[in-house]
């Protein structure tokens, strides 16, 4: 009886150690180097390639051509035009490619990625800026009483 309570005890060791160890993620899961996650980090790596969904006249379209900052002029020198007809394709070539960086509207993309590539609610085929190349401060004027707004 002792014999096997220590046996019990010497499996049970290790198996919590497994069970709350990263073992098991380390051995099976393959380490991802790090994605550029801010216009600064996409200017010094350059190995990635850059796509833009153009809208001609958009405030992207608009802020690219007049842009004066070095570093956003060697973005621009590295970008791929992409009609926004071409969208999707290219969304989905930058989710399962290698080395690749989608330019669009946080919104536009998020709708097309969940329209598109949604394979489960937690599941998120893309990783996001955390710091936009620009912001867009726009807001919806609406009435001071109307029935869209709190009295």
């Amino acid at each position: 009886m002792r014999y096997l309570s220590e046996l019990f005890l010497f499996y049970a060791i290790i198996i919590g150690t497994c069970f709350n160890s990263n073992l098991m993620s380390f051995l099976t899961l393959p380490e991802f180097e790090h994605a550029p996650e801010t216009p600064e980090e996409l200017w010094k790596m350059l190995e990635y390639e850059i796509r833009l969904t153009n809208i001609p006249g958009a405030a992207c379209d608009q802020f690219f051509s007049h842009t004066k900052n070095s570093m956003y002029i060697d973005i621009k020198k590295r970008m791929k035009v992409v009609p926004l007809s071409a969208m999707t394709q290219s969304m989905m070539e930058t989710a399962l490619g290698p080395k690749s960086v989608q330019i669009n509207y946080d919104l536009l993309g998020q709708i097309d990625l969940a329209e598109n590539m949604t394979l489960h609610k937690a599941f998120r085929p893309m990783k996001m800026s955390r710091t936009p190349i620009f912001d867009l401060p726009i807001s919806f004027v609406l009435r001071k009483y109307s029935k869209l707004t709190e009295t």
